[in-house]
């Protein structure tokens, strides 16, 4: 089967078994390929992720999903002696969230 590189156009003979999506006539045709067309959108990608992430991040005055009533229930059960993972499960939130308020306050 004849087809052409991806990347220069010469001609290559190949077998159908060995014809891909992309096809290439060396590893330097195959790697400038690459760089044009995969490498570019790989870093974009991790760039757009990892600015989302950062808007995503763990914000001090990101709205509670609790109010400042249940807060003060929580707390004083908490400092009663109950279970800081019982609470957790009760009002749906980390346990660890709860420790970080309590160490504030």
């Amino acid at each position: 089967m004849h087809l052409n590189c991806d990347t220069c156009g010469a001609v290559l003979k190949r077998p159908p078994s060995r014809v891909y999506e992309h096809n290439f006539c060396s590893r330097e045709c195959q790697r400038k390929w690459w760089a044009e067309n995969v490498a570019n959108r790989a870093y974009d990608a991790k760039a757009r992720n990892a600015a989302v992430a950062k808007s995503n991040s763990a914000n001090p005055r990101r709205k509670s999903k609790l109010s400042d009533e249940q807060w003060s229930e929580l707390l004083s059960r908490a400092r009663g002696g109950q279970s800081v993972n019982s609470l957790s499960k009760e009002y749906e939130i980390g346990a660890t969230q709860i420790r970080r308020v309590l160490a504030r306050r």
